[in-house]
């Protein structure tokens, strides 16, 4: 589908366009793009979060003079593309590692991830994740929170683009109403100037 793309995306605009109106048509693909840049810039910030993580993880561990901090940072920087809740997964891998070090390397290992973790949680996600999606990073944190409590790791997933599409629609839709009421008022004042 990837190599075959332009094809597909020609084939499905034809599809739309044979069965809605071209004003409906130009409707369903600017939402379609919509959803797409807003899915694009979700990622971008995952990935941003991810590097962040890795990074922040790393440091931590070469300070506390953790074992296997290049190897175990690095999982966590992959497992934290899901969010808030996928670096935990890697912090299972970590803490393996540091048992096998000393039991009480194991359980600072996972004081340090708690810590790092609530940390991201609160302020290094929803900034990085809100700046790449142009959101609040409050409206990222709720959308997270929500979506993930209501359809599981694929609402955390979905819910910031849901949350991101579903604004800007509101955002255009208060524009299209500020310039009709501005251009009522601009013809009023010609109609009944003062």
């Amino acid at each position: 589908i990837i190599i075959d793309k332009e094809e597909v995306g020609a084939f499905c605009r034809k599809i739309v366009r044979s069965f809605v109106s071209s004003e409906t048509a130009d409707r369903i693909f600017d939402f379609v793009h919509l959803c797409t840049s807003a899915f694009r810039d979700f990622m971008t910030g995952q990935l941003r979060e991810a590097v962040a993580m890795t990074l922040m993880c790393c440091a931590g561990m070469l300070i506390f003079r953790f074992p296997y901090a290049v190897g175990a940072s690095a999982v966590m920087g992959v497992t934290a593309l899901i969010p808030v809740f996928g670096a935990w997964i890697g912090a299972i891998v970590g803490t393996l590692l540091a048992l096998t070090e000393s039991p009480l390397k194991a359980v600072l290992f996972v004081v340090f991830i708690v810590s790092l973790q609530t940390f991201d949680n609160t302020f290094v996600y929803p900034r990085i994740v809100g700046n790449s999606m142009q959101l609040s990073g409050l409206l990222v944190l709720i959308a997270v929170t929500v979506g993930g409590s209501m359809f599981g790791v694929a609402g955390m997933i979905l819910s910031v683009p849901a949350v991101s599409v579903l604004v800007t629609l509101m955002n255009r839709r208060l524009e299209k109403r500020q310039n009709e009421e501005k251009a009522k008022k601009q013809q009023e004042d010609a109609l009944y100037p003062k």
